[in-house]
């Protein structure tokens, strides 16, 4: 029986795949490096009228000419010093294919990019990785290696750290080396300046991609400029039609608008500024010539898990060589950018108070107050509602009181703007509901919390507050009667329905903070009332339900008892 293992090429069975970052479902992307616009509309208004004349049941021209043609105008070259392929990597395939033996010696900087250790792996070569320094530029050591190397990578700005090394020491390399440089510009459209001077060498190959400053990381186009010679090696190697029709034809019209997108990228490097200006207020940021930056925290993967919490996903770089400290993130829009700060401030912030909602929260209030609404509805439009039907009212914004919630659910209205606060009607549920609730369902509540929590958390500095929809009263009956108030909450931080805007105004959370005396609190809740007033406030939110909604982007825990994992 064969054994695949037995086949497989001894330097391959070592290998780990690429390390492909996690694909997570978030609102705001930035662990990628992409481009944080698409296509702009008159490239794929043109690319449209382009798919309707073309033949898909033929093969394309097979060196993507139109794309070279293009290239060598703008970088003053002829189309027989350009090869295309998809992405840069494939052309780091054909490098390795077409001059590497097994052996031969590959020297690259670390950290840098992790696809050239995976190409010296592949190769079979001698693999010399060689550290940066202190401030992430290129050492002696590093250009005495390169002297008898075949191969040597040069990442110029450097990804992840986004510096870019000095073209003296690139040129001194290059003039010292008896094998081939490459150096790989993915990010050199965000740099002051690039090294397409340094073609004027035979042994340099310049790479550069359409995925970033052209917006097309889904179209996998990257393509290298050398001397003829090069090229016409890497072609004897280069699979034929590597590159489709489809790609060929959105390269050329990236090519054709090139003004759009260099205001795009002057968009993105203003931007750059702005952020990093209001990042350096929180933490370390290293400067950067990319489209992203680096930023250290004493607790990477913390924060980084508690930004993914908060809809915001970037890179977790930590595990790199001198990176133990870093993350990475891309440069957004300016909208997400202020996203990003706000969250980041959070992340990187001790909680140092907790504020709770009250209801669903602190108190069952399956048998008072959501019994109280099943009874008023019946009372005044004959319906049998369900539990379930009170949840999905309140999980629209604008639902957090029980007396809009009865009057909606008896009038079938799902705006909250469309509740008549001032109607007879409502005024007499409103008279019924509290009689009800006040009868014997406030009675029946019963306390979710378990206060050991609260003494354990209470003896580590934490301070609690409580912001509620609920009347004064109606809150201290219930926070007395579970032993929470006075010892653990004190009644002038109670936030009640009194005091201020109903959630999800923000001004409830803003007054309980200004109360408690605290920097970075997060709100406990389990309405999308909670959850965008908590938003509005520039809070953590945690979401205290053993349901959930897919459109939240919050700490989820199931009870209220599992706070401590939170914290």
């Amino acid at each position: 029986m064969t054994n695949i293992n037995d086949l497989v090429r001894e330097n391959i069975a070592k290998m780990k795949p690429y390390a492909r970052p996690p694909i997570l479902e978030v609102p705001i992307k930035l662990n990628q490096n992409e481009s944080p616009y698409n296509l702009p509309k008159e490239v794929l208004d043109e690319f449209t009228k382009r798919l309707a004349s073309t033949n898909f049941n033929v093969y394309n021209e097979g060196s993507s000419e139109g794309i070279r043609q293009r290239l060598a105008k703008k970088f003053n070259t002829t189309q027989d010093q350009i090869i295309v392929g998809c992405g840069i990597d494939e052309i780091f395939y054909y490098v390795l294919m077409a001059f590497v033996n097994p052996g031969d010696k590959i020297v690259r900087p670390i950290p840098s990019f992790g696809m050239y250790e995976i190409c010296s792996q592949i190769s079979g070569a001698t693999d010399y990785p060689v550290k940066l320094d202190e401030n992430f530029n290129l050492t002696e050591q590093f250009v005495n290696e390169t002297k008898n190397a075949k191969i040597t990578f040069i990442c110029r700005p450097n990804n992840p750290t986004g510096n870019s090394w000095s073209k003296a020491t690139i040129e001194e390399i290059i003039q010292g080396t008896s094998g081939l440089v490459l150096i790989d510009e993915a990010y050199a459209d965000f740099a002051e300046e690039d090294c397409s001077d340094l073609l004027k060498y035979d042994n340099v190959i310049l790479l550069r991609t359409f995925s970033k400053a052209g917006s097309f990381a889904g179209g996998r186009l990257g393509f290298a400029i050398s001397s003829e010679k090069v090229i016409d090696y890497l072609n004897r190697v280069r699979l034929p039609w590597n590159v489709s029709i489809m790609s060929q034809i959105l390269g050329e019209l990236i090519l054709d608008y090139d003004e759009i997108f260099s205001d795009r990228i002057a968009t993105i490097k203003n931007d750059r500024a702005v952020l990093l200006a209001e990042l350096g207020k929180i933490t370390k940021v290293y400067p950067t010539d990319c489209n992203f930056f680096l930023f250290e925290t004493d607790n990477p993967i913390k924060v980084y898990q508690k930004l993914i919490s908060l809809g915001i996903l970037i890179r977790n770089i930590s595990s790199y060589p001198m990176l133990g400290k870093c993350l990475r993130a891309s440069v957004g829009t300016s909208k997400e950018n202020a996203k990003f700060v706000k969250a980041l401030q959070q992340a990187i912030s001790e909680v140092d108070a907790v504020i709770f909602d009250v209801d669903g929260v602190l108190i069952d209030v399956s048998k008072s107050y959501r019994e109280a609404i099943i009874r008023t509805v019946k009372e005044f439009s004959g319906k049998d509602i369900s539990d379930n039907s009170i949840s999905k009212l309140k999980e629209i914004p604008g639902f957090n009181d029980d007396w809009d919630c009865s009057y909606a659910l008896s009038k079938g209205i799902t705006d909250p703007k469309k509740v008549d606060r001032n109607s007879s009607v409502y005024q007499q549920m409103k008279n019924y509901f509290q009689k009800q609730y006040l009868g014997e369902l406030i009675q029946k509540e019963k306390p979710l919390l378990d206060l050991k929590i609260l003494e354990d958390l209470s003896e580590r500095g934490m301070k609690f507050g409580v912001v509620t929809g609920r009347p004064r009263e109606e809150a201290l009956i219930a926070l007395r009667s579970s032993g929470i108030t006075p010892k653990y909450i004190k009644e002038e931080c109670i936030i009640a329905k009194e005091d201020a805007p109903e959630k999800p105004s923000p001004e409830p959370l803003f007054l309980a903070k200004k109360k408690l005396g605290a920097k970075n609190p997060i709100y406990v809740g389990d309405t999308s009332s909670d959850k965008l007033a908590a938003e509005r406030a520039g809070m953590l939110f945690v979401f205290c339900n053993n349901e959930t909604d897919s459109a939240f982007q919050f700490i989820e825990i199931k009870n209220v008892n599992e706070l401590p994992k939170v914290i």
